[in-house]
């Protein structure tokens, strides 16, 4: 995948002198007459949701009098905050969108390609959220000294030894329709047989475990990321992790895709569109 031009040359002028080897995994954005969605204000649950990473640079501006920053640094570090704020509201936005886009292409019934597109696509904004962080933690080098640095993370460790999520797991992990759920809360109005209702819990109860480990797994690998980046992990680790954290995370995706699949093979036409209608009702 390519790094585009206009996420290169916002994050430079973000971190300036900063070393550039923070890009090297910066996916493909999109596309360059996007809308500017920087000024839209994000709730801390979805910020949560979206980004892992730790957002020291905002902090050490409200830590400044601890930090004993001088009036240069302070007011260049002000300026990198706003700047790197306006960045990560706009892939938030990205990313949400997309990830709303992906949920409704499964109820549209849309082909298990275009589904996949739609992932790599919301995946790829996730990995620029991290590699935007990233760049972040080097704007912050570039301004402060290096006793500095390491009190603004052990400050930060202090307050924040992990960073909460604030969505139940399986919507914070899993941005797709649960199909499975809404069938056993209707099987009475969708008019299941034995023979159906036998070959949905066989699938449920081949799914239950994998879907637990892959939500475990996401989990664990953004406290792994957190906890690197405040322990000064290489950019290299950093990118590791961020990798691992896609993968399992199109993992979920794909399952759940595929289980569209597997729901259609076993409930007939009729139940199948009933299902749907039921799906799209506010409740869901």
């Amino acid at each position: 995948m390519k790094t585009t031009n206009r996420l290169i040359i916002s994050c430079l002028i973000l971190i300036t002198n900063a070393s550039p080897h923070v890009f090297a995994n910066v996916d493909t954005a999109r596309a360059a007459d996007a809308p500017d969605h920087a000024s839209q204000t994000i709730d801390k649950p979805v910020k949560n949701h979206l980004d892992p990473m730790p957002d020291v640079l905002a902090f050490a501006v409200n830590a400044s009098a601890k930090l004993k920053l001088d009036k240069e640094q302070l007011a260049s570090l002000k300026t990198k905050a706003e700047e790197h704020k306006q960045q990560l509201n706009e892939y938030y936005t990205q990313t949400s969108k997309l990830e709303q886009q992906l949920h409704d292409a499964v109820i549209q019934d849309k082909p298990l390609s275009s589904i996949d597109q739609l992932a790599d696509s919301m995946l790829q904004e996730r990995q620029n959220i991290i590699n935007i962080e990233a760049a972040g933690i080097e704007a912050l080098q570039s301004v402060v000294d290096s006793k500095q640095f390491q009190q603004v993370l052990e400050l930060y460790q202090t307050k924040t030894p992990e960073k909460p999520i604030q969505l139940p797991i399986a919507k914070h992990v899993d941005p797709m329709p649960k199909l499975i759920k809404v069938i056993q809360e209707n099987a009475d109005q969708l008019k299941l047989t034995g023979k159906q209702s036998a070959a949905l819990k066989q699938w449920q109860e081949e799914r239950e475990p994998v879907l637990t480990q892959q939500y475990t797994a996401i989990v664990n690998l953004e406290k792994a990321i957190y906890k690197a980046t405040l322990s000064k992990e290489s950019n290299e680790k950093l990118a590791e992790l961020n990798d691992a954290i896609m993968r399992e995370r199109m993992k979920v995706i794909r399952g759940r895709a595929f289980g569209r699949e597997k729901i259609k093979q076993i409930l007939n036409a009729e139940q199948y569109q009933q299902l749907i209608e039921i799906y799209r009702k506010p409740a869901h």
